[in-house]
Formats: C-alpha cells, sequence, structure tokens
C-alpha cells in the first residue's frame, strides 16, 4: 500500500501539468485555436510540408510561363490538402467539447 502511494506520489511529481486539457471551451472556440496553430509540430503534417517546400523549390528555378504556371496549381492544390487536413484533424481533437 505505501509503495502504491509512494508511486502515485512520484508520477504526480514527474507528470506534466494537465491544466490546458482541464479547461473546457466550446467545440467553435477548441477549433478556431486549433487552425491558429496549424497542429503546431504535429508530425502528421509534416509530409504536406515537405510538399509545399518542394514545389516553392521547383518554381523558383522555373523559368517557363507553362511550368510556372502548373507548379502555381501544384501548390494551390498542396495548400488546400493541408487546409483540409489541419480541419479534419482539428475536428476529431475537438469532437468531444460541446457546442455551447
Amino acid at each position: 500500500m505505501k509503495r502504491l502511494l509512494l508511486l502515485l506520489a512520484a508520477a504526480r511529481i514527474i507528470a506534466p501539468s494537465a491544466t490546458a486539457q482541464l479547461t473546457v471551451t466550446t467545440r467553435q472556440v477548441c477549433e478556431r485555436n486549433c487552425k491558429e496553430l496549424e497542429l503546431g509540430e504535429s508530425p502528421r503534417k509534416i509530409p504536406y510540408d515537405m510538399e509545399l517546400a518542394r514545389i516553392r523549390q521547383l518554381k523558383k528555378a522555373e523559368t517557363d510561363p507553362a511550368k510556372r504556371k502548373l507548379l502555381d496549381e501544384q501548390e494551390q492544390d498542396a495548400i488546400d490538402r493541408r487546409a483540409d487536413f489541419i480541419e479534419r484533424t482539428c475536428s476529431y481533437i475537438c469532437a468531444t467539447n460541446p457546442d455551447e
């Protein structure tokens, strides 16, 4: 019994604070905050960021107007896919928050 109490006390000291998780906000506030952060340093967002960086690098080096236009369209598609990913993920994260 003493070991259990000691273990719980040690876990409480070592564990990071979870006060942000205890703060209840509405679903709209949660989604707005999540989208403003753009998921922070989420590793699931990395492929979208890498694709955008690759397209932008190709765009800088390209001089042909037709190819630049194609790269502009690809960049916009990548931006839209990234925004959709962020919106879906934030909706999933905030799904259990109350509407009001």
